[in-house]
């Protein structure tokens, strides 16, 4: 059941004009930034609007106030010390535009992660493609698959938005979109409990190996104890059996034992620490197997959704060439048969 948050949302979303009028039909292809300009002006595709964000063929969008990070969810101060995210490594956090889109019968929008993300580590598996018709913020996955912690503060550019004019909207036969969108707040999604999966399996492994390091630590230390706790009783037996008559022989004595315990402590440090190099390895190998596996798994995904733009590239070509054939056909005029 939607919240207040998401009532009063709606509400917003549902008093932005949808447009269906395209004064601008005969402009086609990808948006230019004078023709994203025009239509902002006009129906307010993009806003707030920054003209510092306006880029050749696309906008870069920006990070908004609110964010999910470990199933918490948090606001960014507009004015206080609290206006940045930090993503640990192996972790996911979600965010919203600071931007609302107003988005007509005839643009899509295609937005992706900025480059200068990726080289941080940051990495955004999501849908690519803004249907016509949606009105609201946009909300992404970003993922941290780098060793470092990433910051992002609020207002910074993170995506590039392009826009595509699509076919004509046909009413009663184009499929419309449904506004407002029934999620229209980070809230709506149910993050609550979405907890990155690589980061909880890392984490598992560091506590197993550090739970590891402190019994062995434990056990060494009660060795140690014990160790010098029966030298200490077979040094005290000696002298007292001894009388201190012969105080030569029994310092060598002690001194001998004393020794050898010394020996036993430091190769049983040597020991702890040998395994703790061990286990320090065989986590780096298990993090590194993982973090493959991730990227192999992003590559497969994003193979398959360029195999798949291909093929509908292919088919509106066939499409459009079926069109303009047959309304060639149509504008001819017929032969006077002799």
């Amino acid at each position: 059941m939607p919240n207040l948050e998401q009532s009063l949302e709606r509400e917003r979303l549902a008093k932005i004009p949808y447009v269906t009028n395209d004064a601008h039909s005969d402009r086609q292809g990808v948006l230019l930034s004078n023709d994203i300009k025009a239509y902002i002006d006009e129906f307010n595709l993009i806003n707030p609007f920054c003209s510092a964000n306006l880029k050749p063929a696309g906008y870069e969008l920006s990070v908004g106030n609110e964010y999910v990070l470990g199933g918490d969810h948090h606001y960014l101060d507009s004015a206080g010390e609290d206006q940045e995210i930090a993503i640990p490594p192996f972790q996911v956090a979600f965010i919203k535009t600071k931007e609302t889109l107003n988005l007509p019968s005839f643009l899509i929008g295609r937005w992706n992660l900025r480059v200068h993300w990726a080289y941080k580590g940051l990495l955004w598996v999501g849908a690519a493609q803004v249907d016509p018709g949606y009105v609201g913020h946009l909300f992404c996955p970003l993922y941290n698959l780098g060793h470092q912690v990433v910051y992002v503060r609020r207002e910074e550019r993170i995506a590039l938005i392009d826009f595509v004019k699509t076919t004509k909207f046909k009413p009663g036969e184009s499929q419309q979109y449904v506004r407002p969108p029934t999620r229209p707040t980070l809230s709506s999604f149910g993050l609550k409990d979405q907890k990155s999966a690589l980061f909880t399996e890392i984490r598992g492994l560091v506590d197993e190996f550090e739970k590891k390091i402190q019994k062995l630590e434990n056990q060494v230390r009660l060795f140690g104890s014990l160790s010098f706790t029966t030298l200490a009783i077979l040094v005290a037996a000696g002298a007292a059996i001894t009388g201190f008559k012969d105080v030569p022989a029994n310092s060598l004595n002690a001194v001998a034992i004393v020794l050898a315990a010394f020996a036993l402590v430091a190769w049983l440090l040597e020991f702890l620490r040998n395994h703790r190099t061990r286990m320090s390895d065989r986590l780096e190998s298990k993090i590194d197997e993982i973090r493959s596996e991730s990227f192999f798994r992003i590559d497969r995904t994003e193979n398959a959704q360029a195999t798949a733009i291909e093929a509908l590239k292919s088919r509106l070509d066939e499409i459009s060439g079926a069109v303009d054939k047959a309304s060639l056909q149509k504008s001819s005029p017929p032969h006077d048969e002799e």
